[in-house]
């Protein structure tokens, strides 16, 4: 099975760097051919090309997303709880991106929310977010 996955974020706002995170510790031990790793930062619209062009069965999604849990919390969020949020750090909204890539693609999607401490201009990433990414990068191995 063909899957992509995609680390979205903003490193320089803290928390929301955590799929871009994932992204890095996923490249040191994942070598399948089958398998892309795209760290999409918060321009993910610069990977249509891409995407389409590989052609996954499964995309799987990493971003901060606000969930009203404890910072580090992580979560497979629903689709439409994507659609509901504001995400001000993107060019284009998440939501536009997922449904544009679905109008030209049959694929599963899954997308893995954690939720962030801090999101702040030049904020550090959180303790409580770091800790998440280990079990993030564990949780995409086991839908790979």
């Amino acid at each position: 099975m063909k899957v992509a996955v995609c680390g979205i974020g903003n490193r320089i706002r803290g928390d929301d760097g955590i799929g871009p995170e994932v992204i890095d510790a996923l490249k040191s031990d994942t070598k399948d051919k089958n398998v892309l790793l795209l760290d999409c930062e918060s321009n993910p619209e610069n990977f249509l090309g891409e995407l389409q062009a590989f052609s996954p069965e499964k995309v799987i999604m990493i971003d901060a997303v606000e969930f009203g849990k404890p910072p580090g919390s992580i979560d497979m969020v629903d689709i439409h709880t994507i659609k509901k949020q504001a995400m001000s750090t993107y060019k284009l909204p998440l939501s536009l991106f997922i449904d544009y890539l679905q109008t030209r693609m049959k694929f599963k999607l899954l997308f893995i929310g954690v939720q962030p401490k801090q999101t702040g201009l030049d904020a550090m990433m959180s303790q409580e977010c770091r800790n998440a990414v280990s079990l993030v990068k564990e949780l995409v191995k086991q839908h790979l």
